[in-house]
């Protein structure tokens, strides 16, 4: 940005020393558009402040994702969670879909929906003739037994 502010100067300067009229038709012409162009370069100004900005935005939340994403799987290592889990495979995009055995037994219709493709996988509205399983222990998951997923 610099080098065009510069630029833009060079140019302002050039057409003062070339003695360039603005009462004729062409100092009017070239002085208008050096004027555009010092304007161009202080919104490009602007933009790239407002760009670095958002940037900076951008990293803090990446980080604070990242750090929410480690707490989130540091809970499901632990076990807490991992035996009120059902998880469904998407019938789109076969992604495993994982959601809290809650939802099966909720008053209010819940729709369950794939991240990755956000298709419908689970209603608990009776829509759906299947019956989820809730996931096992850390013993069963260790010796392979995936019976409680789910395919639609």
């Amino acid at each position: 940005m610099k080098e065009l502010r510069e630029r833009v100067s060079y140019l302002q300067g050039l057409s003062e020393g070339l003695d360039v009229k603005g009462n004729t038709k062409e100092g009017r012409i070239i002085n208008g558009i050096i004027e555009v162009l010092g304007d161009m370069v202080s919104s490009m100004d602007n933009l790239w402040e407002v760009h670095r900005e958002l940037e900076t935005y951008m990293e803090a939340i990446d980080e604070d994702l990242c750090e929410l994403e480690g707490e989130t799987l540091e809970d499901l290592e632990c076990g807490d969670e991992l035996e009120d889990m059902v998880e469904i495979a998407c019938p789109k995009c076969r992604e495993q879909v994982c959601f809290t055995s809650e939802v099966l037994e909720d008053d209010d219709v819940i729709e369950v929906t794939c991240p990755t493709c956000n298709e419908v996988v689970f209603i608990n509205d009776g829509s759906f003739d299947l019956q989820p399983a809730v996931m096992g222990n850390d013993e069963d998951m260790e010796q392979g037994n995936r019976s409680n997923v789910v395919d639609i």
